[in-house]
């Protein structure tokens, strides 16, 4: 009897260990997949895939176009196109939002791109200065080719127009949502500067870049948002109604071709570019844009709301001020 009873104890005790060290392994799993990654030594490289990505819900959401410097941006940028996937010291190295662009270059493709320039060494951080410089931005070369300044596009610019009679009478819903989380953060603290600049630098790139869709004359305050979030209808259906609109799809004048922007450092027929791409709601492999365009693509997707690796999820009132009434 007392054997019997010594088995059923160690058999129960034996149990309720395989459970509890069960669950310690889920949790343990569960909380490493969003924010960490296991490697096998100090030397191992890399090998990311969009499954993987997928499981970082912290690096799916975040805004690294808007939070990264355009030379953070290009070099990270560069170093992945040179067909050198980071080491893992150096990764660890990186920022929360270095990792999030990183990593979504990586899902973009299946493999890794081919090797189009020599191997870019990191040191500190930052590309060695021993290495060759990254290549001249289709804009600057052209700027070498053609052998004069290129004529600049004073912003605030239109991808297209409205006629007189149907010009917006409210701001554009994805702008609202902006303002929407811009005045949450003043309600909720007036120490958090940081973040409220993070969403202001959002809202002012919508400003200018989608200037034709602003009720004439609109500027953002910040002493007005409030007022503005308040007086905004988010149930209004059609959340946009684009009927007087005509988008401009091509340019005419001297040397249109090589106009560019100062902000995006890109030319017209790029941008309207990036723009068709958006509106196509097909996910492009990003690796093979400029870094310039990606970084205006990104940042886009950024103010409405899109994952830029996955456009497919997309609505089509997401993409909708992006109509450039180009077709491919």
């Amino acid at each position: 009897m007392k054997k019997s009873q010594q088995q059923q104890q160690r058999s129960n005790n034996n149990k309720a260990s395989s459970t509890t060290s069960k669950r310690k392994r889920k949790m343990k799993s569960s909380q490493g997949t969003t924010t960490t990654l296991l490697f096998k030594d100090k030397e191992d490289v890399l090998k990311l895939s969009c499954e993987e990505l997928k499981m970082m819900p912290q690096l799916c959401s975040i805004d690294d176009a808007f939070h990264l410097s355009h030379s953070e941006f290009s070099e990270i940028f560069y170093s992945f196109v040179s067909g050198r996937r980071a080491a893992t010291e150096e990764y660890m190295k990186w920022n929360l939002y270095a990792k999030a662009f990183y990593l979504k270059l990586h899902s973009s493709c299946e493999n890794i791109p081919p090797f189009r320039y020599k191997s870019l060494q990191v040191a500190d951080g930052g590309i060695s200065s021993d290495e060759e410089e990254p290549p001249l931005s289709p804009v600057d070369e052209l700027t070498r080719v053609i052998g004069f300044a290129r004529p600049r596009l004073l912003g605030p610019f239109k991808f297209g127009e409205y006629t007189e009679r149907t010009q917006p009478r409210c701001i554009p819903y994805h702008l609202y949502l902006l303002l929407k989380q811009a005045v949450a953060i003043m309600k909720s603290s007036h120490t958090k500067t940081t973040k409220l600049k993070m969403v202001e630098k959002k809202i002012r790139f919508f400003c200018n870049y989608f200037h034709s869709h602003l009720p004439p004359g609109w500027k953002y305050k910040r002493d007005r948002a409030s007022k503005e979030v308040e007086s905004y209808d988010p149930t209004r259906k059609p959340r946009y109604d684009m009927s007087g609109y005509t988008p401009i799809s091509s340019f005419t004048g001297a040397h249109v071709e090589f106009e560019y922007d100062e902000q995006t450092r890109l030319s017209r027929q790029s941008m309207i570019a990036t723009m068709w791409i958006i509106h196509s709601r097909q996910t492009p492999i990003l690796w093979e844009l400029s870094p310039e365009q990606l970084s205006f693509y990104c940042k886009i997707c950024s103010c409405f709301g899109i994952d830029y690796h996955r456009l497919e999820a997309a609505s089509e009132d997401d993409v909708r001020l992006m109509f450039v009434g180009v077709s491919k």
